[in-house]
């Protein structure tokens, strides 16, 4: 092998002028590429023999957006005019939805009783509907009649009682809907009528009455389907001739066959024997009636309403109205007469409380008269919402007077918790005082005061306060009457919601006042296991209103309040929760208060110590993610010795998670760059000592990490922590670390759960390591680039890369182009009072000697490694071949003749074998060249013998002699 100057011999370079040869300027742009170009001045094309005007030339005077939008924004301009035309005589946005409100229902309603249900059995598979033809040749009514409840009977068989949990219960609804959807599909319109039928009937079934509520819900909606499924075919049938449905429903204009079938569903309704599946089917349908009439409705509604005069229960009856008021709602909201009937034989009906027949009938299920009458709440709270909406101010104070008048009557605080609910939380706030007062002075034994405290607290969260913090007067005219509440249950429900408005207009002395409060109430019997939840809810409002969260955790209720969670995994819950808000409560703000830090600590710690070997992935990241944003918010300022202190103490509280140790790692070296900034690069004894103690923390924690890769990448990046604070044994050291932790990393390492190849993952951080090495002085005691010359040794002797692997070709190439950044006058970057090696060697002949002898011996290694790929895979040969290009002529001096004849050869190499991909690369690889020839002496004779060899490389195989003495000639270091 001859000397190296026959292949690679450094190029001399000025890393500043080339940076400013390089660095092309830009221009600031206002136009976006993708905008709309648009021209200020019509432009015509004007001629003698014709007056036309060019389309392509015409362009609009004024901006405008391109075609889509414009017909997007049209669609949705025009959908919305369709909507405010079709709901113009429905609610508004101030009205809650029944839908709202179903969802709570369903969850305040429950029961853990058995609930019976009694459904007719099927023995028929009649599939008759109710618009045959048969019914139309009768002529006489009592024809028409008959054949109508034979139809009903022929359907009906037995019936079957069953006992059902309410799961099974709300699955058996579920079910029936099902059967019912089905049944319709299949043009069986009785049995569809059948199963209506039998689900209002479970209505009339009282015999678990707290369920009722849900009940309701559950069999409504499947009445609900359907009236959605009479009302679409009779939309259907409708259609005119060519198939378009109308889109809107004017009676006369109606098909005779469309009416004659809606009149047909009515009377097959008006035979059901039972009242309340009669009233409540043709409410179902009742928006069918405008096949027949546009104002018939109107009758129907009141007189339904009034029928319900009828049901014995008033609780069945209750529910009933609701339903019509529900109706009433969807057809026509201006229409309030059906809705005020409603509401006073709902009042009226409160009388039948004093009977016997219903006190016995809660009783037996051991209900009380108070939470008897809350199962009315869901219904009056309807009704009385349908009444206020939109009344004026007149109507609705004598409605409230008429209430206040009969807070002693069974009615009067039901009524008045309906008031509460429905009438607007700006009212309820001008008049509290008032409110208070009635609630004062309703009857306890009728209506639990509970509930109507923590409706006016809900009440009141609604609507923001005049100022802050609120009128104490309100709190504490309301909690000395809470506060007495001996019930657990009854006093839970009114905390939960004003700690929520304490928490949000009060102070932290109101606070703490009511925590302790609570855990007065709660820690008898150990109440408090019962309410865990609600608890947990109580923390988690507070921490959402609370701003200080200092002067939080700096009460002394708050850290009982916490001990009262005592079951380990509820704990847990608790203290994730608030570490969750902590994190999210403005993230870029820094904390340095003791007491704060100590309480998120203690949270921190608890939840650290749950985890183990059989926590799941996704736990332990929700984990690690909040201690490390916990870790990155303490920020001492100045004080970097407490900081620092911090990180020793949290390593030894959170050793199991690796990312928390990461990050305590980077927050240390973050630590020490904040130093370095204050000193300004100028260390006294007493920051050089802190930061050494800094770097030795680092150094200690380190190797307690796991993962190889993180081991690699914290050494590299501690290493640069401490030569920047001018701590070179420190940093030699890291390096020395980092380097031998090279020779035994595995062949696989696991990224993102998967087990995948260390390759590319080593030629990054080793490319970093090499970066490093280029500012780092060499110690007198190591020698010449030692620690350069052991990542080489390494490189050569590593047992990670595979046999196919292409990296540690690169990385010797990498190896290459570092040794010559060496030999430079002046390296590329320095760190401020760090000598490198440009000043400490400044050009020394044994220095250059030594650096030209690796240059050779590395130079050599990748040429036996491209001698070895021609035969076994040549692709790669070529791929190689044309990294080595790359770096050859970016570093080499190719003003010298065999260095010039050295790339030359290997860009012959490169064309021999080479893939579509490599020669696409070398394609863009030559402009470059040519680019450069322009002004560069050099790359003008590389451009010049290049061209002189190869001109494309589609012409490979007329040139396989010239390419083959080519090889030989670079096989042979000529």
């Amino acid at each position: 092998m001859s000397s190296i100057s026959n292949k690679w011999t450094p190029k001399q370079r000025d890393y500043v002028s080339e940076h400013k040869q390089f660095n092309k300027t830009t221009n600031v742009t206002t136009v976006h590429p993708l905008g709309v170009v648009v021209a200020n001045k019509l432009q015509t094309v004007t001629s003698t023999s014709s007056s036309v005007v060019d389309p392509l030339s015409a362009k609009s005077t004024q901006v405008d957006v391109d075609p889509l939008s414009r017909a997007l924004a049209a669609a949705i301009t025009s959908k919305k005019k369709e909507s405010t035309d079709e709901f113009s005589t429905k609610v508004t946005d101030t009205f809650e939805p029944w839908s709202s409100k179903k969802s709570l229902i369903l969850n305040q309603y429950s029961t853990t009783k058995k609930i019976s249900m009694t459904t007719a059995t099927n023995n028929s598979n009649d599939e008759s509907i109710i618009d045959n033809s048969k019914v139309s040749d009768m002529t006489t009514t009592s024809e028409r009649i008959k054949n109508r409840l034979e139809q009903l009977d022929a359907f009906e068989g037995g019936q079957q009682t069953q006992s059902l949990t309410q799961q099974e219960y709300i699955n058996r609804i579920n079910e029936l809907s099902r059967d019912m959807s089905q049944a319709w599909k299949s043009d069986q319109r009785v049995k569809t009528l059948k199963i209506a039928i039998q689900c209002s009937k479970l209505l009339a079934d009282m015999n678990v009455m707290e369920f009722y509520p849900s009940k309701f819900c559950l069999i409504t909606d499947v009445l609900d389907t359907f009236g959605k499924l009479v009302y679409t075919r009779l939309l259907e049938k409708s259609a005119s001739s060519s198939g378009k449905i109308p889109d809107r429903i004017i009676p006369d204009l109606i098909p005779e066959a469309t009416r004659e079938t809606a009149r047909n569903w009515f009377y097959k309704i008006a035979i059901i024997r039972e009242l309340l599946p009669r009233i409540l089917i043709e409410a179902a349908i009742l928006k069918c009636y405008s096949f027949l009439s546009s104002t018939h409705y109107k009758s129907t509604l009141v007189q339904l309403v009034k029928m319900c005069r009828g049901i014995g229960d008033p609780l069945v009856a209750a529910y009933a109205r609701c339903y019509i008021c529900r109706v009433t709602i969807d057809i026509d909201f201006k229409h309030r007469e059906p809705i005020e009937i409603a509401f006073t034989d709902l009042c009226n009906s409160f009388q039948q409380l004093n009977t016997s027949t219903v006190k016995n009938l809660y009783i037996s299920q051991k209900l009380t008269t108070s939470v008897y009458l809350s199962l009315y709440s869901p219904a009056l709270d309807w009704i009385v919402q349908c009444l206020l909406h939109k009344l004026d101010e007149t109507k609705t104070e004598q409605m409230i007077d008429k209430t206040r008048s009969g807070l002693n009557i069974p009615s009067g605080g039901v009524v008045l918790n309906a008031l509460l609910n429905t009438l607007p939380s700006s009212h309820v706030r001008a008049n509290v005082q008032k409110y208070i007062g009635m609630i004062g002075e309703c009857d306890e034994q009728y209506f639990p005061k509970s509930i109507l405290y923590r409706s006016l607290g809900l009440s009141l969260l609604l609507s923001p306060p005049e100022s802050t913090p609120s009128d104490l007067q309100i709190l504490s005219s309301v909690w000395k009457v809470v506060t007495k509440f001996k019930d657990p249950p009854a006093y839970m429900a009114c905390a939960e919601v004003w700690i929520e408005l304490t928490s949000k207009e009060y102070t932290i002395r109101e606070l703490n006042t009511m925590l302790g409060d609570i855990i007065k109430h709660l820690t008898p019997d150990r109440a408090f296991e019962e309410y865990y939840g609600k608890l947990h809810a109580i923390v988690v409002k507070i921490l959402a209103n609370v701003e200080d969260f200092a002067a939080l955790f700096s009460i002394d209720k708050i850290l009982p309040f916490l001990d009262l969670f005592q079951r380990e995994n509820v704990r847990v819950d608790l203290f994730k929760s608030i570490l969750h808000a902590f994190v999210n409560r403005n993230s870029q703000e820094k904390i340095n208060d003791p007491v704060l830090i100590a309480a998120m600590m203690h949270c921190a710690k608890c939840v650290h110590d749950t985890l183990g070997a059989l926590t799941n992935d996704d736990e332990l990241r929700e984990v690690s993610t909040l201690l490390s944003a916990v870790i990155r918010r303490v920020d001492y300022g100045k004080d970097v010795e407490q900081e620092l202190k911090f990180c020793v103490e949290a390593r030894g509280l959170f050793g199991y998670v690796d990312s928390v140790t990461i990050t305590l790692i980077q927050k240390v070296n973050k630590l020490a760059v904040s130093t370095h900034r204050i000193v300004n690069g100028v260390h006294s004894t007493a920051t050089s000592s802190f930061i050494r103690a800094c770097m030795a923390f680092c150094y200690i924690t380190i190797p307690s990490l796991e993962h190889p890769l993180n081991k690699l990448q914290l050494y590299t990046l501690c290493a640069q922590t401490a030569y920047l604070n001018q701590s070179l044994s420190q940093g030699d050291g890291f390096l020395k670390t980092a380097i031998t932790l090279l020779s035994d990393f595995p062949k696989q390492i696991e990224i993102e759960n998967k087990l995948v190849s260390s390759d590319r993952y080593l030629y990054e951080a080793i490319s970093n390591v090499m970066s490093t090495l280029v500012i780092v002085p060499d110690n007198p005691e190591g020698g010449i680039l030692y620690l350069a010359h052991g990542l080489s040794n390494v490189i050569n002797q590593m047992k990670c890369f595979d046999e196919a692997s292409e990296t540690r070709a690169i990385l010797l190439m990498n190896m290459l182009c570092f040794i010559t950044t060496q030999i430079q006058t002046v390296l590329p970057y320095h760190i401020p009072k760090v000598e490198s090696n440009d000043t400490l060697y400044g050009n020394d002949k044994e220095f250059l000697n030594e650096m030209h002898q690796r240059l050779n011996r590395i130079c050599d290694q990748i040429i036996q490694i491209l001698k070895d790929m021609a035969n076994t895979n040549p692709k790669r040969q070529s791929t190689l071949a044309l990294e080595f290009f790359n770096r050859l002529i970016a570093h080499a001096d190719l003003n010298q003749p065999k260095c010039l004849k050295f790339a030359v050869n290997l860009w012959n190499l490169i064309q021999k074998s080479a893939s579509p991909d490599t020669q696409k690369f070398a394609k863009r690889v030559l402009t470059i060249i040519e680019m450069r020839s322009n002004y560069d002496q050099s790359f003008k004779r590389l451009s010049e013998h290049l061209s002189g060899t190869t001109n494309d490389t589609s012409r490979v195989s007329s040139r396989s002699s010239s390419i083959s003495n080519s090889i030989q000639s670079f096989n042979t270091g000529d």
